[in-house]
Parts: structure tokens; sequence; C-alpha cells
């Protein structure tokens, strides 16, 4: 999905596996091989959502037992909060990790949703509309370089497959949310 922040670049190698709605990306688990997106200092701003609204949309899928990055900004400067997979669990990580339960698997091939704003964190299932959610700070030392695969840690970039996902800088209604899962689920616009 090309978001409003632009394309995410490759580093490394990726391997383009599948076609239509099956296509996703691998990196070989390879710290070096993960996408990433240098962002400005407002784009940044706009995903802490420290005073605002930041929603997430994600379609990835992870059956081994390692952790991988989803949303990741701990590459070059923190990273309070990142979404990243912990074995086949859907994580919220902020000073520590948060697995968000049995109702957030990802060895199941579905679209999360992830709002973010102010000391509010909240998961949606929108296949069954179970939410998981908790309070945290609105510190955030979260750096500029955004990464998908490589959660920043050597050794975290065991994610299985990327899909796509999206992101919005506020609030989505629930049509909304049907129709960006729809584009997610058939990988068209």
């Amino acid at each position: 999905i090309n978001s409003t922040f632009g394309d995410y670049l490759a580093n490394g190698t990726l391997t383009i596996n599948g076609s239509g709605s099956t296509c996703y990306l691998s990196n070989d688990f390879n710290d070096s091989n993960y996408l990433y997106k240098q962002l400005t200092n407002d784009e940044l701003n706009k995903i802490k959502a420290i005073d605002t609204t930041y929603t997430w949309f994600i379609r990835v899928y992870n059956e081994n037992a390692g952790v991988g990055g989803i949303f990741s900004t701990r590459m070059n400067g923190g990273y309070v909060y990142m979404i990243r997979s912990n074995g086949t669990q859907l994580q919220i990580h902020t000073s520590g990790g948060r697995d968000c339960g049995s109702d957030f698997l990802l060895n199941v091939d579905r679209v999360y949703k992830v709002i973010i704003n102010g000391s509010s964190f909240k998961a949606k299932n929108l296949d069954t509309n179970v939410v998981y959610e908790f309070t945290y700070s609105t510190t955030r030392s979260m750096g500029t370089k955004m990464t998908t695969f490589n959660a920043g840690f050597n050794g975290e970039s065991k994610l299985d497959r990327f899909y796509g996902m999206a992101g919005i800088a506020r609030a989505t209604t629930d049509a909304e949310d049907t129709a960006i899962k729809n584009i997610l689920m058939n990988q068209s616009l």
C-alpha cells in the first residue's frame, strides 16, 4: 500500500512469493533484509500519536518462534512503541512486550487494526471484533527510520510473510475498516 508517506524501500534482498491476493515478501530471516522508510519529524510525530490518533492496518503471517518487526523505529533511536511478531502472537511493545492474546494469532491470514492515541493502545481483530487494550505513558523515544522485518536488534527479523500494511493519521470508521481490510486481503485498490 502506498501511503501518504510514499513507498517503502528495500534494504538487502527481499523475495516476492505468490501472486495476486497471496503475494507476500519474505526476508530469509536475515537482519540485513528489511523494508524501511526514512520519516520526517512531522511524519514521526503523527505516528507517535501523543495528542492525536494513529491507526495501523496490518496483514502479516508468522508461524515460527522468533521475533520480527512489523513496525519499528528502534534501529536508529528508540521504539516506544513498536508493533512486532512474537512467535505466532501480535505484540505491541512499549517498555516490555505485550502479546495481544489468542484472538491475535499471526498464523491465521487476517487483518488486524492497531490504534494509538496518547496513552491508549488498542488492537482489534477485524474478523471477530475482539479488542485488546492497555494504557502506557505518552513518552515516545522513537527514531526516524521506520522498518519492517527487522525490529531493531540482532536476530529480531523472524517474520515469515509481509503482505502489506496501511497507516492513517486519525481514527477510522467501521466502513473504512472494512474497505481497508478488503484492500489488504485482496491486494488491490
